[in-house]
């Protein structure tokens, strides 16, 4: 049996990779801090966040973004969620239909849903921006606080995201975890 960091991912082996990683964290070399940057960067999607979703945690590219491990825009907000039945009609989404066989992800995996931001003001109310968020249950994930202006976000820990996205297939993911642990 392979392990997480063999399973997929162009049948790379990335466990020297995620090994070396680790262990720059626990020596130092490496640190898990908030980055002031990609905060500023994605402070809409953190608002939207601290106003649709103040509770719960945030994972994928957005969750590495904030940590500083990427730095690239991000298609969609991924949102892990206690409550299954929070929202209805979740929609699974082609790509994820595609990658069905990674039952890791899809088993936790609820689907996405567009979701209006009305801001404050009334350019906000009329002409509210859209975002894609897709929901996974939260079934105890380990999180780090990040505070930002005034609110305290929860943020799956930067290496069980990092482990996730190696078992992930597609090129995105790929060039994720080729610019993070390379």
């Amino acid at each position: 049996m392979r392990n997480r960091a063999q399973q997929t991912n162009g049948d790379k082996d990335w466990t020297p990779y995620l090994r070396d990683f680790k262990l720059g964290i626990i020596t130092g070399d490496r640190e898990i801090n908030p980055c002031q940057k990609s905060l500023n960067k994605f402070d809409e999607q953190l608002t939207f966040i601290k106003d649709e979703f103040p509770n719960d945690i945030i994972t994928g590219s957005l969750g590495l973004n904030i940590f500083g491990f990427l730095d690239r825009e991000i298609s969609d907000i991924d949102i892990l969620i206690k409550d299954r039945e929070r929202y209805s009609q979740y929609n699974s989404g082609e790509y994820y239909r595609r990658t069905k066989n990674n039952e890791l992800d899809m088993e936790r995996r609820l689907g996405y849903l567009e979701i209006k931001h009305r801001k404050r003001g009334i350019w906000g109310k009329l002409f509210p921006k859209k975002y894609k968020v897709d929901f996974f249950e939260d079934k105890g994930t380990r999180y780090s606080e990040v505070k930002y202006k005034g609110h305290v976000y929860k943020v799956q820990h930067p290496i069980d995201i990092i482990e996730t996205k190696i078992t992930l297939e597609g090129s995105k993911h790929y060039r994720d975890i080729y610019c993070i642990l390379q």
